[in-house]
This record gives C-alpha cells, sequence and structure tokens, in this order.
C-alpha cells in the first residue's frame, strides 16, 4: 500500500526555505550606508526625555546627529542586512 504524502509536501521544494536569509527588522530601521559603504547610525539620547538634560547639551548637538558604525561591528552588520 503507498503511503499517503500531505498536499503542502508535494508543493513546497526541497531546501527552499531553509538557505533564504533574512534582514533583521531592527537593523534595518537603524542602520543606513553611505555610497562608500559604511554603515551610519544615529546617536543615542535624541528622541525623548530631553527636559532633565542640559540646556547646553541639547543645543551643542551632543544628542544629535548621526555617526559612523565602528569598523569592529563590520560582521555583525552583514549578518543583520545580508542584502543592504
Amino acid at each position: 500500500m503507498a503511503k499517503k504524502i500531505r498536499a503542502s509536501a508535494k508543493k513546497q521544494k526541497v531546501g527552499s526555505l531553509s538557505n533564504k536569509q533574512k534582514t533583521r527588522s531592527a537593523a534595518k530601521s537603524r542602520v543606513r550606508f553611505t555610497g562608500t559603504g559604511k554603515a551610519k547610525i544615529m546617536k543615542a539620547g535624541t528622541k525623548h526625555l530631553l527636559q532633565q538634560k542640559k540646556r547646553s547639551t541639547r543645543r551643542a548637538g551632543k544628542t544629535g546627529g548621526t555617526v559612523l558604525a565602528s569598523p569592529a561591528h563590520k560582521n555583525h552588520l552583514k549578518k543583520c542586512l545580508p542584502h543592504g
């Protein structure tokens, strides 16, 4: 007697989903790349709780702007953003 094969098993090719690399959604929203391929990230402390910070700190731009990510994070960012 022949074994019954589920309908979903017939349609799916072997290994079709296991080899795809997925982008991390959190990294996607936090990292941008420059034209030369360097990663650019926002500085921390810019979005909220600004009332308790010094006026000079807020005005001097110490709480804003973007910086280039450290080269030490290069391999980690490649894993998180395989297509970026």
